[in-house]
């Protein structure tokens, strides 16, 4: 009995390192990007084309380290709404927002609440696209790469990349628990 005891209170212990060590990267990469999230009017072909009219249209005029870029995202989408004749406007608020684990070419980020653009076009009941607006790596080149990896701490880079050869172990007792806390997080507000 003395050793299932030991046994439960080691694990408890390292299940509890674990579920800290995972919430402060992940605090680094919640506090480090800025990530974009455009959701469609709804599923139809033609609104899904107009969404992703939007998406390039913000990833080449919205810089987020200019103060304004709230109001020139919302802007932006909206011109580019109006010049494809659609019946709807976008909305674009920023805050914190929960995103699903993603992976970018090559990098992927754990899922969490990360500060983020968020564009609604029309009613936002459609399919939608995910990105990182900064630092900016939409375009998934090497450069933008090396950014993330020069804005980042090294070990934080090693982690999401996927080019890095040491395994990455997953505990279903921390995704358990950053689940529980969303929810109740949700819950709150």
């Amino acid at each position: 009995m003395n050793k299932f005891i030991s046994a439960l209170i080691i694990s408890i212990a390292v299940s509890i390192c674990a579920v800290c060590y995972t919430q402060s990267k992940n605090s680094e990469f919640e506090n480090s990007l800025v990530r974009l999230h455009i959701v469609a009017n709804s599923d139809s072909e033609e609104d899904q084309r107009v969404k992703l009219l939007v998406r390039d249209e913000i990833l080449k005029t919205v810089d987020a380290s200019d103060e304004y870029f709230l109001e020139k995202a919302q802007i932006c989408a909206n011109r580019v709404l109006e010049k494809s004749g659609m019946p709807y406007r976008a909305g674009a608020r920023c805050g914190r927002f929960y995103f699903p684990e993603k992976e970018y070419n090559g990098i992927t980020l754990p899922n969490g609440e990360y500060f983020g653009l968020k564009i609604l076009l029309g009613e936002g009941q459609g399919k939608n696209w995910w990105c990182i607006l900064y630092p900016p790596v939409c375009t998934s080149t090497d450069v933008d790469k090396e950014r993330l990896k020069k804005d980042m701490s090294a070990d934080t880079y090693d982690i999401i990349s996927s080019k890095n050869s040491s395994a990455v172990v997953k505990l279903r007792v921390v995704e358990i628990v950053n689940g529980i806390s969303q929810k109740l997080d949700e819950l709150k507000r």
